[in-house]
């Protein structure tokens, strides 16, 4: 039996030493004094080293296992979500017309104004309007559907005009910087590499195209997810957010929950964020003359957006019982690190540093919303 001992009991015990030793170093001790005295004339004196019997306790301290006497690390808490400040729309309030956050910098909310097709930069401290650039058209520098904008840099932006066929780049001054034809007609998000690339989802694929600044646009990522079947293709389109931190893009699969993190010279990492081992299940219904229509059931959730902030994860997803979470992970493993309730009738997200902002429909009108994440 392993007991542990006070700093009092060593004490005790050096009482009960053996009484013959006692003896034995009175004796001896006394020998030594005696030829000490007797040569104290002689130059040299010999240096005699005792080895005094140390007591035996009963018992002695054993120390808990090197594990468990290692500090655990402990992982921190997820922040509260506090409302930061909130801009409620009106029925002619065209700036939350289009249920949509394009985009948000540490610094502006950038949207659209879907009605004038202008860019609007909201403060991101308190909602307000910083500036505002661009009308609708066809001619240089206009847009007519501003349908996705990517954060290139803190002072400049690429918007993809989709009726117009164009990449445009702006200075977040309004200043025109570039257009190029874009060569598709449809994306499904967009994401600036590190430098001034951009990388496009294309719709209905897991496809991901490389639009350079000279305006030139390749297919950089062929199936994403090789290992899927083709019967998936309607899942493939990934949502691409920006990781600013390490300059790549990562590639998120709305229904499959998988993910991949891009950057310029391909595949960093895949990974799996949600697992259901659950069988796919599989409807075809359609005739000969209008073709076969393939529609893919899984028991994976629905993620309806996501961002990066403060070095974490953030996905907006719809639960089984029409609420919303924002589910979050680590960047490091993409490890699961708990959940954020959010109000469920949140539509989009987007992040900076330390802020959330949502965009979220009540009582037939849009609002959007910021919250400040604060420490528990």
């Amino acid at each position: 039996m392993v007991t542990h001992y006070s700093g009092q009991q060593p004490i005790s015990l050096l009482r009960r030493v053996d009484t013959k030793v006692g003896v034995t170093l009175i004796v001896l001790l006394t020998q030594l004094v005696a030829a000490c005295e007797s040569n104290g004339s002689q130059a040299a004196t010999p240096s005699v080293t005792l080895e005094v019997p140390q007591p035996v306790p009963d018992s002695i301290a054993v120390p808990h296992a090197e594990k468990a006497a290692q500090p655990i690390p402990t992982r921190r808490p997820l922040p509260q979500l506090a409302v930061l400040w909130r801009r409620d729309g009106s029925e002619n309030d065209t700036i939350l017309m289009v249920p949509r956050i394009h985009a948000v910098s540490d610094r502006s909310v950038i949207i659209v104004d879907a009605a004038r097709q202008a860019i609007v930069l909201l403060d991101l401290k308190n909602g307000s309007v910083q500036r505002e650039f661009g009308r609708r058209g066809h001619g240089p520098g206009e847009l007519a559907d501003a349908a996705r904008i990517a954060v290139v840099s803190q002072s400049s932006i690429a918007i993809f005009d989709r009726e117009n066929g164009a990449i445009k780049s702006y200075s977040t001054d309004g200043a025109l910087l570039s257009e190029h034809a874009a060569g598709i007609s449809s994306i499904g998000s967009a994401c600036a590499l590190s430098g001034t690339a951009v990388l496009i989802a294309l719709l209905g694929k897991d496809d991901i195209a490389h639009y350079a600044p000279d305006g030139t646009m390749r297919v950089a990522f062929h199936r994403v997810w090789p290992d899927q079947e083709e019967t998936e293709a309607l899942l493939r389109s990934p949502i691409l957010v920006q990781n600013r931190a390490s300059g790549s893009c990562l590639a998120i699969q709305p229904y499959g929950g998988r993910i991949a993190e891009l950057s310029p010279n391909g595949v960093m990492r895949r990974a799996i964020l949600y697992r259901d081992d659950r069988p796919l299940k599989i409807q075809r219904k359609g005739d000969r003359n209008k073709g076969t229509e393939t529609r893919v059931i899984r028991g994976q959730p629905t993620i309806e957006d996501a961002c990066v902030s403060d070095g974490q994860l953030l996905l907006l997803r719809a639960t089984s019982d029409s609420s919303k979470v924002l589910d979050v992970f680590g960047m490091h493993a993409f490890e699961f690190l708990g959940s954020l309730p959010i109000n469920r009738r949140t539509i989009t997200i987007g992040c900076s540093t330390n802020v959330i902002v949502a965009k979220e429909y009540s009582d037939g009108l849009l609002h959007f919303v910021a919250y400040a994440k604060v420490p528990r």
